[in-house]
């Protein structure tokens, strides 16, 4: 095996042990079924909040998965969509592991200001994640 494969082999490695440690820091997860359930809406309605940046989905082994954390008394959390909506990212991991790290311009994770009811903190923190020399 060349150099260069097995530094590649050992970078994806790191990826997959990342996401699986980003998903049990989350709470877990939930399925398709059980947020359209959790929520009192249809599948395709859930899509349709992951598609409009409402909702956290990751796909793992060819099925959606909704983040636990997101999630607080059967709704999203209050602001979560805001957040999402100003995030400069799409990518849905990195949405993931933004909210379960620190960020410069919070005290705490974008999750627990979330959590503590800071959402205007949180969208200003959002607003300027990948903005260079923003901290």
């Amino acid at each position: 095996m060349s150099a260069t494969k097995k530094i590649y082999q050992e970078a994806i490695k790191r990826g997959l042990l990342a996401r699986e440690s980003n998903l049990k820091e989350a709470g877990g997860v939930y399925s398709l079924d059980a947020v359209s359930k959790l929520l009192g809406v249809s599948k395709d309605a859930v899509q349709q909040q992951v598609s409009e940046r409402q909702l956290i989905a990751v796909l793992e082994k060819d099925e959606t998965l909704f983040p636990v954390c997101q999630f607080s008394n059967d709704a999203p959390l209050p602001g979560l969509k805001d957040v999402l909506q100003e995030l400069n990212t799409d990518n849905p991991w990195t949405q993931l592991s933004w909210l379960l790290s620190g960020d410069p311009r919070l005290d705490g994770t974008p999750l627990e200001y979330l959590l503590n009811g800071r959402v205007q903190a949180t969208i200003a923190a959002a607003r300027m994640y990948g903005v260079h020399g923003a901290a």
